[in-house]
């Protein structure tokens, strides 16, 4: 519930799990987990970004309430 209710506080602008963990004052794995496990029920959107073409884990993760938003 932490997560969910810091989500808001991001402004609806794009946000890295790290920033979300330090509005939350949790570690960023809870804050990782809990918007991965949002994403998959369709709470969130998120961008995958990946340093090189074939890499299994993406260098970075983007979050946003909205797609609309990743998209500009």
């Amino acid at each position: 519930e932490i997560v969910r209710a810091a989500v808001p506080a991001m402004g609806a602008e794009p946000f890295i799990a790290s920033e979300l963990a330090v509005i939350a004052g949790i570690s960023n794995k809870d804050a990782s987990t809990v918007l991965n496990n949002m994403f998959v029920m369709g709470e969130i959107s998120c961008a995958k970004v990946y340093r090189a073409g074939g890499q299994a884990k993406s260098t970075q993760t983007v979050w946003c309430a909205d797609v609309r938003r990743l998209l500009k």
